[in-house]
Parts: C-alpha cells; structure tokens; sequence
C-alpha cells in the first residue's frame, strides 16, 4: 500500500506504524471485523485503536527470549579479558633521589680535559637541558 492509499485511509505513510496498519487493511480489502492487531508495543497499540482497530497486548509470558548476538558476546567476552590482562600488568612508577619523575640526558662529545670538565659541571644544567630537548624535537618531528 502506498502513500496516496494511506492517506485515503487517515493513515501516513512517515509513520512505519500506520504502514502496518495499511497492510493489514489491505489483507482484509479494507474491513476491520474480526481483525484484531497484537503487539507489545503499547504506542502502536494506542495508534492502532485510535484508528479504530480492536487491540490486544501480548503478554510477556508469549514473548521469545531475547538472544544475544554470537559477535557481541565475543565482543563482551574479550573486553573482559583485554580489562583483566591489563588490570594484572605492575604499574611502574620511576622517581628519582631528588623527586623528579623525569631525568635529562645529553649525548655529546667526551672531555678528557679536567678544566674543561669543571667547567662543564658548573654549566650542566642549562646545557643539557638545551641538549635533550633540542634532541627530543629532532627526534619527535618537531621544530
């Protein structure tokens, strides 16, 4: 039954309910004696009589069991296993003597000059620093 059909009948044919209805019209070539409409969807019910059609309610005891389906429960069944393999993994944790979590290291030439190493030291902060992350952003695709 089509939309111009439908709309002969009261009915729209946005509505999938009103196209059930339309269907089961048209099986009985319009009359609704002895045509009863059976659902447990109580808002098609409530269309179904507004529209002058006696209704029953399926009562739940004649409803099938819901079945789940054979990839969603692989699905749920390996989540499960996927949360209980990483709730088994330590969670490490790395801080340092001073309470730093991070430690800055610099690659870079050998100083064989005792001076100059001296030197070096007073200076190793700043100049390590500058060296690891001017490495860091090389290495990581930045500027």
């Amino acid at each position: 039954m089509g939309a111009p059909e439908l709309r002969a009948l009261k009915l729209l044919w946005e509505r999938e309910d009103d196209r059930v209805l339309g269907c089961a019209l048209a099986s009985r070539a319009g009359d609704k004696t002895d045509l009863v409409i059976i659902s447990g969807d109580h808002a098609f019910l409530t269309r179904a009589g507004a529209q002058g059609f006696a209704t029953y309610c399926l009562d739940d005891k004649y409803k099938l069991p819901s079945t789940q389906d054979p990839v969603d429960a692989e699905n749920k069944r390996l989540k499960a296993r996927i949360s209980e393999l990483e709730a088994s993994l330590p969670k490490l944790e790395l801080t340092f003597a001073d309470g730093t979590k991070g430690l800055i290291v610099c690659e870079g030439p050998q100083i064989t000059n005792a001076a100059a190493r001296m030197n070096r030291t007073r200076h190793a902060a700043t100049t390590e620093r500058t060296c690891f992350q001017g490495r860091m952003a090389r290495s990581s695709g930045g500027s």
